[in-house]
């Protein structure tokens, strides 16, 4: 991770806010070639799924606080 990242905060807040994006960028990044073309569509799948895990925790509190109201 160190050699992916210049500072400690990015990969602490990626790691709180966006662990998948996170995690695919450290997997992809190339000391030498950087990010290819392949690499960041593997991005992009982190960050679909970092959104997506977002999305289903919403989705769950607001079913959660639905069903508090009907009882």
């Amino acid at each position: 991770v160190s050699r992916a990242f210049e500072s400690w905060i990015v990969p602490i807040l990626g790691f709180f806010f966006l662990p998948f994006t996170m995690l695919a960028y450290v997997l992809v990044w190339d000391p030498v070639a950087g990010i290819s073309f392949g690499g960041w569509l593997i991005m992009l799948g982190g960050l679909l799924f970092d959104l997506g895990s977002y999305e289903v925790g919403i989705f769950a509190a607001r079913s959660r606080r639905l069903g508090a109201n009907r009882s």
